[in-house]
């Protein structure tokens, strides 16, 4: 396949993938005439605010467009790229974008208004990215200087679409070194939108082209490059490409090349990191819904793969670490970091979206399981650090997998694991104890204490979201927290400054949800506040606020997929949406009922075996008070288990809690209540009061009252004094 099938094959693949790259079609010149006055009154009555006739002539535009814009169709329908070439020939392109802009800010006309920003964006792209356009203006680089100019104009539109042409024309096998000499040139001023694919085509070019290639990265100045030169500089055998190679190692980092392995995989580790972080600098197209994934094959040249903009990053640090996993396999940073990057892009993975570079692999926990005790530890640490819940518990449950006594005790230690019992998430907490009481059981450690508390909580809160309201004034907060309540969520006291954010949340374990209702100005500060909070850092936030807070608080927080901004005074159901939509990016799935019931019973089951070990460290009596308060209101199997484990916990609380509630009881209910006593009993001896054993007494002294036998043998094993035992047998 040639480089420009190659390239028109990548057009097609992002076309099927949602992105408009057809050239202007011919539309039937009514219908454009049409279109272009239409375009002209919208802009007119923009700036002079007659917002609701703007509305008419922009929905005009619109209808006279194609799907997913309008429903025009044949040659009536204008495309994004016709709609360019209308607006540039009406001369009102400046005019244009200003109107979208002020159009945007405005609530009546805001829908229309970015429907057309969006429609005349896409149109851009399509002209820029076309391939017969982009080799008719690599030919341009060689014409008039106009022609020039106008060559480089356009070229530099493309970015990183036009390089697959542009490296053919690079080649030292061109016959054409004016075009070359423009060529090199060009991509030197495209910067980081030529070093990605040159990078990536690096080692697969000719000997020749590939000295041109890192001369030119060497000018570029990209640090995204070092790594794939110094790749090049140890597969080369060329001197003349080595030299190039390390002299623009030497230009980007101002040091001396050290070509080892270990460092050439700490390039591509860093670079890997820096992917898996977002850098704004390795994102070629933030705004577009897909991202190109760029290789070379020397048959066929320079090809993108398109991939969704969701999991681009997580795809390229995967590809990155791999680089650095084949210099140096040893390199356990980097295979956490291959780990995490994987776990990542299975949490981000759009449903029903196939990755391209993907294909034929396992799910993410077959190689995380693999991968051992010190590399999960690191990937948890690195969830923890981000503050990302998902990633964490994925880490968890890997470690919990295949993690025991014997890898604790080698590692010295549970270092991220005990972290984790604090992290702010109900999930990322119980989880962490869990693996540590059945991996850690019987050994002491740092955070030991946390353990049982942890577990305890789950038992009485698995299911429970706990939200966090932040208004401006009382009423505010309070229809707020109104609103959050009917959602199904436990409101803390509302707050409205930093001091009461501290009181609202102090006897919070985890907060699920901050909504934020104040003043932009004030919000941006709450904003920085909660995601810098300990307690907070992982809770997914709604912010509230008018059109022009929005847009000002969207300059800092869009690309937060922790935070949704929503517009005051939206109606239930889309606040319901909204508030549904951050929580998942943030936290996943709420917890149906029977994910809660299976959290609960595995905690009591935990707690079960730490109380019958003894564990060293965990101190089950701490679990006596909240299993006491769930006691009663349980029911069916959940409250056997209860009463199961506060059989084993030596302390009154229990004890006594277990008589009463059995002595409430009935039928099967009664009679597990009473083993449950009598099982504490036997351990711990009588911890009950004179009160229960009077009440015993009397249901024992008559063989046919409902529970009579049991209490009997619970009397036993509490051992009370004769005088309270004889009169069963002689009466009174």
């Amino acid at each position: 396949m040639t480089t420009r099938s190659r390239a028109f094959a990548l057009i097609a693949c992002l076309m099927a993938a949602g992105t408009t790259l057809s050239a202007a079609s011919a539309t039937d010149p009514k219908a454009a005439k049409e279109a272009q006055e239409a375009v002209r009154d919208y802009v007119h009555y923009v700036r002079i605010a007659r917002y609701d006739l703007a509305q008419t002539y922009a929905q005009s535009v619109l209808d006279k467009m194609a799907f997913p814009f309008g429903l025009a169709e044949g040659d009536a329908a204008i495309d994004p790229a016709e709609l360019v070439k209308l607006i540039e020939d009406s001369g009102e392109g400046a005019r244009f974008d200003d109107a979208v802009a002020r159009g945007g800010r405005i609530d009546s006309i805001e829908k229309v208004s970015s429907a057309l920003g969006r429609a005349h964006e896409l149109g851009k792209r399509s002209v820029a990215r076309n391939t017969t356009q982009i080799d008719a203006n690599i030919a341009l680089l060689t014409g008039t200087q106009r022609q020039r100019l106008l060559g480089r104009e356009r070229l530099a539109a493309a970015g990183e679409y036009a390089m697959p042409q542009l490296i053919t024309a690079l080649s030292a096998k061109t016959d054409n070194p004016g075009q070359r000499a423009e060529v090199r040139s060009l991509m030197v001023d495209m910067g980081r939108m030529a070093a990605r694919p040159l990078s990536a085509a690096l080692t697969g070019l000719d000997a020749s082209t590939q000295e041109l290639a890192a001369n030119v990265l060497g000018d570029i100045g990209a640090s995204s490059s070092v790594a794939y030169l110094y790749e090049l500089h140890n597969a080369s055998s060329v001197p003349s490409v080595k030299a190039a190679a390390a002299r623009a190692i030497t230009k980007i980092t101002g040091n001396q090349p050290d070509p080892s392995a270990a460092n050439v995989a700490r390039s591509f580790r860093v670079l890997a990191e820096q992917y898996l972080a977002g850098a704004e600098a390795l994102t070629p197209y933030a705004k577009e819904s897909v991202q190109p994934a760029w290789s070379f094959d020397p048959a066929s040249g320079l090809s993108g793969r398109p991939i969704s903009s969701k999991v681009f990053h997580e795809t390229m640090a995967m590809q990155v670490a791999e680089h650095a996993l084949r210099a140096s396999p040893s390199d356990r940073e980097a295979l956490a970091t291959w780990i995490t990057a994987n776990f990542k892009r299975e949490i981000e993975t759009p449903t029903g979206y196939n990755n391209p570079l993907y294909e034929g692999r396992a799910e993410a926990m077959y190689y995380a399981s693999a991968a051992g005790s010190s590399v999960l530890q690191s990937v948890l640490a690195r969830a923890l650090s981000a503050k990302d819940p998902q990633l964490a518990q994925k880490a968890i449950a890997a470690i919990a997998r295949t993690n025991g006594p014997a890898a604790f005790a080698k590692q010295g230690g549970t270092g991220p694991l005990t972290a984790a019992l604090r992290f702010p998430s109900r999930r990322v907490q119980t989880d962490a104890a869990l693996a540590l009481a059945g991996g850690a059981l019987g050994q002491s450690f740092d955070g030991s204490e946390r353990v049982v508390p942890v577990l305890a909580a789950a038992v009485g809160e698995a299911g429970v979201r706990s939200a966090l309201v932040i208004a401006s004034d009382a009423d505010r907060g309070s229809a707020l927290a109104g609103q959050l309540r009917d959602m199904g969520y436990a409101v803390l006291a509302p707050a409205t400054d930093a001091a009461s954010i501290e009181s609202s949340i102090a006897g919070a374990s985890s907060v699920e949800l901050v909504a934020v209702a104040q003043s932009s100005g004030k919000a941006a500060e709450t904003l920085t506040l909660v995601r810098s909070h300990p307690k907070l850092g992982a809770s997914p936030v709604v912010a509230f606020g008018d059109a022009a807070g929005l847009a000002e608080l969207g300059r800092t927080w869009e690309r937060d997929e922790m935070v949704s901004l929503v517009r005051s005074g939206v109606d239930a159901k889309s606040l319901q949406n909204a508030v549904e939509q951050v929580s998942v990016a943030a936290l996943g799935e709420p917890l149906s009922e029977a994910e809660a019931s299976e959290y609960k019973s595995r905690a009591l089951g935990a707690l079960r075996e730490v109380a019958m070990a003894g564990s060293a460290g965990m101190n089950i009596t701490d679990a006596a008070a909240p299993l006491v308060t769930a006691l009663g209101p349980a029911k069916g199997p959940a409250r056997g288990q209860i009463a199961g484990v506060l059989g084993q916990i030596n302390d009154q609380r229990a004890q006594r809690a277990l008589v009463d509630t059995a002595l409430k009881a009935e039928g099967d209910d009664m009679t597990g209540l009473l083993a449950a006593a009598t099982e504490s009993a036997k351990r711990f001896g009588n911890l009950l009061d004179d009160r229960q054993v009077k009440q015993l007494t009397t249901i024992a002294a008559k063989p046919g009252n409902p529970g009579a036998t049991s209490v009997s043998v619970l009397l036993g094993a509490l051992n009370v004094a004769s005088e309270r035992v004889v009169p069963l047998i002689i009466g009174n």
